[in-house]
């Protein structure tokens, strides 16, 4: 975000002035790497990142504080929906 600190890859800024939220630094949006974001989207906790890469990835990052919560990346595609609500702990484990 044009020289704003700690803005990485994604950058959380304030909805009336579009300041950048100092307190948000996006963990890595693939993995261990910080791939070209494709969509977000959020909810009162997390935000969801699509993200680019090698196979591309699923991740969620604290609304907060931009912590990673977990980032699900696969060899050639999406992870399925039933994986992500795995990963989040909300799907069976069957």
């Amino acid at each position: 975000m044009s020289g704003a600190v700690k803005t990485r890859a994604l950058a959380a800024v304030t909805l009336t002035t579009g300041a950048v939220v100092g307190g948000f630094a996006a963990a890595t949006t693939n993995q261990t790497n910080l791939a070209p974001v494709y969509d977000i989207v959020s909810d009162a906790n997390r935000v969801y990142v699509a993200a680019a890469g090698s196979g591309g990835a699923c991740t969620a990052l604290s609304i907060a504080d931009g912590a990673l919560v977990f980032s699900k990346q696969r060899e050639g595609r999406w992870p399925e929906p039933q994986e992500i609500l795995q990963a989040l702990g909300a799907g069976s484990s069957a």
